[in-house]
């Protein structure tokens, strides 16, 4: 009978280890993936407007060491307009017809943001 205890506790405690190394392994990975690289990511914005001229003005904020491309496809997956740059913000108009479109832009093989792009006679909305 005490021996049966004894195995018991010790089962118990095998198993409480066991549990906390999980949650540590659980909580390592979580704090893990709140690395600075995602934070970096996050700080780049894309503001897509009208124009004066009725083309399409594009406004990209990035940070100072990135190397931002921004490639533009239409709803067929064409390539339609690409843009690059050194600098922190870029403004830059686009001749880009009524229609949908999707965006993507990278600094190096990271891509920093996507999504699509809507625009027609009264409006451009994107997401």
């Amino acid at each position: 009978m005490i021996k049966q205890m004894l195995d018991l506790k010790t089962a118990a405690r095998i198993l409480s280890v066991m549990l906390c190394l999980l949650f540590w392994v659980f909580l390592s990975k979580a704090i893990a993936g709140n690395g600075d690289d995602i934070k970096k990511v996050s700080k780049t914005t894309i503001h897509f407007s009208r124009h004066h001229t009725g083309k399409v003005l594009v406004e990209i904020k990035a940070l100072e060491n990135q190397n931002v491309e921004l490639y533009i496809f239409d709803a067929e997956g064409i390539l339609v307009q690409e843009i690059e740059s050194f600098h922190k913000k870029i403004d830059n108009t686009l001749e880009l017809n009524y229609g949908q479109y999707i965006y993507q832009c990278f600094d190096k093989d990271t891509q920093l943001k996507s999504g699509k792009l809507f625009i027609n006679q009264n409006n451009i909305s994107y997401d």
